[in-house]
Formats: C-alpha cells, structure tokens, sequence
C-alpha cells in the first residue's frame, strides 16, 4: 500500500511540516540575531571600558612629561600593554606619527594611512563637536575593534591614539549560541 500524495491529509501534513519548519528557521534566526548582537555589543562595551582607562593614562602621561616627548610616548606605549593592547599608534592631528607598537613590536613608519586619518578626523571632530572620548570601528571579519582616543597636548594641539583590540571571547560565545540555537530547533521540532 502506497502513500497517495493526492490526498488532502498528506497535502495537508506536507503543508503544516513546510510551515513548521519555515516558522522554526525564522524564529532561530531572530534568536541567532539578537544574540550575535549582544555579543559585539559587550565586546564594544569592554572595548570602552579599556579605551577609557587608556585615555586617562595618555593624559597624565602627556601632562607629566609636558606634552607629547619621547618619554610621554614610551609612557604611554608602555602602560597601554599593562591593559593588554598589543596593537597602538600615536598620531598628530595631520598624521604624523610619534610612536606605536604592532603586536608588541615597534613600529617604523612616519605617516597614517588614508583610512586612518579619515578616523583621526572622525575622532577630532566626534570629540569636538558631540563631547566623545573617541570613535570606534568594528570589522566582524577579523573580529578587531579599532579605536580612536583624541588627547590634548601643548597648546591647542590635538593627538590621537589608534588602537587595535581583539574580540578574544567570540568564539567561545558563538560555540554556545550555535549549540543553544541546535538545541531550541530540535524542541521545537520534537514538540510540533
């Protein structure tokens, strides 16, 4: 005996299994969604934290020593790897560069990049204009936030500091989501 797949109970248990499914695969892309969103946010949130922290110590470097010398910058590169940035540039508002680190190393060039001085420009202006402490990006792909911390320096001269900072804890936090978003797909299909 064959199934008769013109019979209305097998189009209609065909019809609600496609629903069903449609609705489970929607519903577990909004949860996925929010999720991975409120991980970037607390990574962002972390991210504030430590630029926060970096900002003040820049300030007191740069006041303690006078302005921006090479010792404030040896200061500076040296208590941002206290809060583990791996990754720092020290830049004049017109891009030059004092000094900075790339994992761990010293850097050896004289000059931002175009995208980084767009960013300097953004920091400048963002601080200037709406009272931030600094911009940010976020690239998700290489899952680095980069900031961008204007400081005072001399008289009516700005610097900022570019930082780079892994998203260390994403991968753990994704391994979770998937499993949980595993696990509320298969409920929801075994109590349909």
């Amino acid at each position: 005996m064959g199934v008769n797949t013109k019979s209305i109970i097998f189009r209609t248990a065909l019809l609600y299994t496609f629903v069903t499914l449609f609705n489970v695969s929607v519903f577990i892309l909004m949860v996925f969604e929010n999720q991975l969103d409120l991980i970037a946010n607390n990574e962002i949130l972390s991210s504030q934290y430590k630029g926060s922290t970096l900002k003040y110590r820049i300030d007191q470097a740069v006041t303690a020593n006078g302005g921006i010398n090479d010792a404030a910058v040896d200061r500076i590169l040296r208590e941002s790897g206290e809060l583990d940035i791996k990754t720092i540039s020290i830049f004049d508002e017109s891009g030059h560069i004092f000094g900075g680190v790339e994992n761990g190393q010293r850097v050896n060039r004289s000059d931002a990049a175009p995208d980084e001085l767009r960013m300097i420009s953004t920091a400048i202006t963002r601080q200037g204009f709406e009272s931030k402490l600094f911009a940010h990006t976020v690239d998700r792909h290489s899952k680095i936030i980069s900031l961008y911390i204007p400081f005072g320096y001399g008289e009516d001269k700005i610097g900022v500091a570019s930082v780079k900072l892994e998203m260390k804890d994403v991968d753990r936090q994704m391994g979770y989501l998937y499993r949980q978003c595993g696990i509320i797909a298969l409920l929801i299909i075994v109590i349909h």
